[in-house]
């Protein structure tokens, strides 16, 4: 006869800030990130994206292959509140892609959703961030949290493009 104790801690939801990406799948974890995209209005519709990564350090380099997936928001919604019973931020399932963690860093591709953005004409002077949701892949663990802290100097936005 064999006796198993488990002891499960719970996250201090609290402490979260809006400096800090959270995600895990067990607990559903979910993080919204607003891009400036300004940048962008210079160019003219007909310019193209050679890439656009999004760069992101976590705090946790031991979940190498963890892996994320970045989704377009349809529709701002109140963020005041971080807690949810259901995900209120439709997905726009256009343009939405995944990468995993490597060595601590998440590089992910946002060119294809930029260029959309850029060719539609949807970036203007008040419309000049974007919303994207990152979540944990169906194929992570449901015990194991990323944290990507925003105010890392690595992290950053880069795009190249040809006008």
């Amino acid at each position: 006869m064999a006796e198993d104790i488990s002891v499960i801690t719970s996250q201090n939801i609290d402490e979260m800030s809006n400096d800090i990406i959270m995600l895990n799948r067990g607990s559903g974890l979910r993080s919204l990130v607003n891009l400036p995209v300004d940048s962008l209005l210079m160019l003219s519709n007909k310019a193209v994206i050679r890439y656009a990564n999004l760069k992101l350090y976590g705090e946790n380099d031991s979940l190498n292959s963890y892996n994320i997936v970045m989704d377009p928001i349809k529709e701002n919604h109140d963020t005041s509140s971080y807690l949810f019973d259901n995900d209120p931020f439709i997905n726009l399932d256009l343009y939405y892609t995944n990468s995993n963690v490597i060595n601590g860093e998440l590089n992910i591709s946002l060119k294809s959703y930029l260029q959309y953005l850029l060719i539609s004409d949807s970036i203007s002077s008040d419309h000049n961030e974007v919303d994207i949701k990152l979540t944990s892949s169906l194929t992570n663990s449901l015990f194991d949290t990323i944290k990507f802290n925003l105010n890392n100097t690595n992290s950053y936005l880069e795009i190249l493009y040809v006008q």
